[in-house]
Order: structure tokens, then sequence, then C-alpha cells
């Protein structure tokens, strides 16, 4: 192989390493991403049914029993 031919394969190498990180990288933080929505999630429903029993345990005169 000349000299300029081992130069381009080398190059494609790393480009195509490189695409392989960021791939990597990408997919990560789509799943931290889907992690942290997914809690959000719950956070709000627990904070939903905690607003809803404190609701439900107001008594006749408006105040937690």
């Amino acid at each position: 192989m000349l000299h300029s031919d081992l130069m381009y394969a080398n190059a494609r190498s790393m480009t195509e390493e490189r695409l392989r990180e960021i791939e990597h990288v990408r997919a990560a933080r789509a799943a931290r991403a889907e992690e942290r929505a997914r809690r959000r999630e719950e956070r709000r429903r627990a904070q939903r049914a905690s607003a809803t029993n404190r609701e439900d345990r107001k008594g006749r005169f408006g105040r937690a029993a």
C-alpha cells in the first residue's frame, strides 16, 4: 500500500470510530432523558395522589383529621 492509501484508510477508520462513539453518546443521553421523564411522571402522580388523599381526609370543617 502506498503511504497516501494508508493515511486514507486510517482517517476513514477513525471517522467510523468517532461516528460509533457519537451514536453511543446519543443513545446514552436519550436513555437518561427517558429515565428523567419517567421519574418526573412518577413524582407528578405521587403528588396528585397525595393531594387527593389530603382532600379525602378533610372533615366537615375543612381541616385534615
